[in-house]
């Protein structure tokens, strides 16, 4: 099934959500996502932004709806057998690997930022293989990864079979390529598995069969860089002021890799299948034979192999300790168990304190303790909401392990070079008095007591009390940074043992900056330190973050990451 189609006017991408789910997801904010469109004419190539106009519901569906530019999905062609292929076909596989050779030598002239990686079934291709001319258009990754789950049953052939995920923008795109290339010639992906766990296991143990042994005497040099692709792993990123404890050979070797798989040559991949769809040099029934039994008996071989390498990687730990049934079930009821016990509790607070415990996990986009605070129908939204933002910022790290979501405290002691964006409050008031951004509350395992009484008077199953919350919300998409100047009324609800939050109201005005000129204008005084430039920014940008929320910030990221820059706020 594909999610993308083509008509003579119009290119729709299916969101997969009915309209009521696609209105309570933040999925019309994808709109403005800018896809990418590429013209080649012999090798000259050119590229623009591509942006989908608009939406439309189809069939109890909500589509996104942009211009055609003809053509058909790099999907479909890749369907077709490699010998029945016709020369457009051809023309149009090698088209797209020219628009992704056009990417990395725009984002090494730093033209563009690094595009990333998106499926074939979010490739569209009109080719004219005589005139030598094709126009390829590359929806959005991000775009088309939220539209893909939500095809779940399609999920693996439209996306996941042409995605490592963990890797960044650039060594995706070389990864995918690997994958368009691999099926091309052999018909197969070189990673079926349909369960993303399993494959992404797969690829990470470089479990697919050598283009080798499938008998078609591919041309070993562009072999050895498609496999190469299928070697890429995922570079571990330490924050600013840490020390970096990976070992260098390592980095030195991926480095390797990635300039290996860089010297994928499209002219010949493009002579290789013009040789396959010709016939040239097909294999006899003899050969035939003697290759698919070469590829059983490597793949029983890596099955055993692979197997001893998983279950000593999956149960290193459990092979010191006892391994005898009752042990292995206590284990893990305890564990749950113990899981249970860290959740938060509002057992113990009073309405105020509770209140500022909910917007402590709302800033922390964290939903299983937001659940804990909250109760009743009215919160379903609010819930729903937080776990859009929670979505969006893991498909962003999916996207590229460089594109962290932060609370704005924290995002000030990153480095520039860093593509993190903000999520979180800001100048937390509540009935008029200063509350940080995250506070520190009892957890289930401390079994605290009910209050029992607040104000002077004995509560009752089913008391009610309003507070007022007044922030600043900060959140980032794009190009911009939205602050939004809230005031919300909230309700809160004693079930006997303690307050949850039950309803939400509130007013909102909404400011925006250019995420650009903020960035280039707070790293040009950060040089002299993340205090003294926030310090002088604070009376332009109200809406950062105070003295505590900031030296909360830097508590935490000189604990857990020895951050220098964090050290220095605190003075140490």
């Amino acid at each position: 099934m594909n999610i993308v189609k083509i008509s003579a006017d119009f290119i729709t991408l299916s969101s997969g959500l009915s309209q009521d789910s696609f209105a309570k997801t933040h999925l019309i904010d994808q709109l403005a996502k800018k896809s990418r469109l590429f013209h080649i004419e012999n090798d000259s190539v050119n590229s623009k932004d591509y942006v989908f106009s608009g939406t439309r519901a189809e069939n109890g569906l909500t589509l996104f709806e942009g211009p055609s530019i003809g053509g058909k999905l790099l999907s479909d062609i890749l369907t077709v057998p490699a010998n029945e292929r016709t020369e457009s076909d051809n023309f149009s596989l090698t088209s797209f690997s020219k628009a992704v050779d056009f990417l990395f030598a725009q984002e090494e002239k730093n033209e563009s930022e690094p595009f990333g990686a998106v499926g074939s079934g979010g490739i569209i291709i009109n080719a004219d293989e005589k005139a030598k001319t094709a126009d390829i258009l590359f929806v959005n990754p991000a775009l088309f990864e939220l539209c893909a789950q939500n095809h779940k049953k399609n999920y693996s052939d439209l996306q996941g079979k042409y995605i490592y995920k963990g890797l960044d923008a650039h060594t995706s795109l070389l990864f995918t390529r690997a994958v368009v290339a691999y099926r091309a010639l052999t018909s197969h992906f070189p990673f079926e598995n349909e369960d993303t766990s399993k494959r992404q296991e797969d690829i990470f143990d470089s479990n697919f069969i050598p283009l080798s042994l499938w008998g078609k005497k591919i041309n070993e040099n562009l072999s050895e860089t498609i496999q190469a692709a299928f070697a890429l792993s995922v570079k571990n990123e330490v924050m600013a002021g840490k020390r970096s404890l990976a070992d260098a050979g390592a980095e030195q070797k991926r480095q390797r890799t990635i300039k290996k798989a860089e010297k994928f040559d499209s002219a010949i991949f493009f002579e290789e299948l013009l040789r396959l769809s010709r016939g040239e040099e097909a294999e006899s029934k003899e050969e035939m034979e003697v290759a698919a039994k070469k590829r059983s008996d490597f793949t029983l071989k890596t099955r055993k192999k692979l197997a001893v390498k998983r279950f000593f990687r999956r149960n290193k730990n459990r092979i010191l300790a006892s391994v005898a049934a009752v042990i292995v079930v206590s284990w893990f009821v305890t564990g749950f168990i113990r899981q249970n016990a860290k959740l938060v509790t509002s057992k113990g607070l009073d309405s105020s304190q509770t209140t500022h415990a909910f917007y402590t996990q709302f800033h922390r986009l964290d939903v299983p303790n937001l659940q804990e605070i909250v109760s009743g129908k009215r919160m379903k939204d609010m819930l729903v909401k937080v776990s859009g933002f929670y979505v969006s910022a893991k498909q962003r790290l999916e996207v590229s392990p460089d594109n962290g979501i932060l609370p704005p405290a924290r995002w000030f002691f990153y480095k520039k070079s860093s593509k993190n964006w903000m999520f979180g409050i800001t100048n937390l008031k509540i009935d008029g008095i200063d509350y940080p951004a995250e506070g520190i509350f009892y957890q289930r395992k401390d079994k605290p007591l009910p209050i029992g009484e607040e104000g002077g008077r004995i509560l009752k199953k089913g008391d009610e009390i309003s507070h007022t919350a007044e922030y600043d919300f900060i959140h980032q998409a794009e190009a911009k940074i939205f602050i939004e100047r809230m005031r919300d009324l909230v309700t809160l609800r004693w079930n006997g043992k303690q307050w949850k939050v039950v309803k939400v109201e509130g007013k909102s005005k909404i400011d925006t900056i250019k995420a650009k000129d903020f960035i280039e204008e707070y790293y040009a005084q950060a040089e002299n330190g993340v205090r003294q430039a926030t310090d002088s920014l604070r009376e332009k940008y109200d809406w950062l973050p105070s003295e505590k929320d900031f030296s909360d910030a830097a508590e935490y990221l000189s604990k857990e990451y020895g951050s220098v820059e964090a050290a220095k706020y605190l003075g140490k």
